[in-house]
């Protein structure tokens, strides 16, 4: 039997409750950090021409032992011309910062997506307003999500751009759709890293 108005909105509400809970501590709207709402999403479906209608899902990483390697090599890499008081401690927060997620959930409604990485939520606006989010490490930063249209002839695989930044750093996650591959490209850059960090991790569609 197809679920009610009220119980779609109960079953969006508990999923992310349980999630966020899960992942980070309390959350307010189920209940409350010192700095973060994560908000509901509502029981609308998103806009007929959102380009987002087509990330929704769950997906699987399937990159295997080499992909998680490679973003241990790209890790070393960001750090290697650093000094070597510090290279240490450099690596060690982009290696808490950069844990290769299992799963990837998209859930969306009304003008709200939320990408979900190993039961944590990102709630963002579609129009690309920037909310505030809690990473996994603890910190508070700015989060849109950017949603360009695809054009061309053949047009390009979709893709959506979800960008976290502060004064000091920043991180953008490019999703990119291959049939019912989701491709992440992973780009973190900080005043303080001598370059960015750039690896990619593959996902399937299940």
């Amino acid at each position: 039997m197809p679920q009610s108005k009220e119980q779609a909105s109960a079953t969006r509400r508990a999923f992310l409750c349980l999630t966020a809970s899960t992942a980070s501590g309390l959350v307010l709207g189920c209940s409350s950090t010192p700095d973060v709402v994560v908000p509901e999403i509502p029981p609308v479906p998103l806009p007929d021409d959102s380009p987002a209608k087509q990330f929704l899902g769950t997906y699987r990483f399937t990159g295997g032992e080499a992909e998680r390697i490679a973003v241990n090599r790209a890790i070393d890499a960001t750090v290697a011309d650093m000094n070597g008081l510090i290279r240490g401690i450099a690596r060690d927060k982009l290696a808490e910062a950069n844990i290769v997620p299992v799963e990837i959930s998209m859930v969306g409604g009304g003008n709200l997506l939320a990408v979900v990485v190993d039961r944590r939520p990102y709630v963002g606006r579609i129009d690309g307003i920037a909310m505030k989010v809690k990473t996994v490490t603890g910190d508070v930063m700015d989060m849109r999500y950017q949603l360009p249209q695809s054009t061309g002839a053949p047009p390009p695989p979709p893709q959506m751009e979800q960008v976290f930044y502060d004064n000091e750093k920043g991180r953008v996650n490019r999703f990119e759709l291959r049939g019912a591959q989701l491709i992440m490209h992973v780009r973190v850059h900080a005043t303080q890293l001598p370059r960015e960090l750039l690896y990619y991790l593959t996902y399937e569609k299940g």
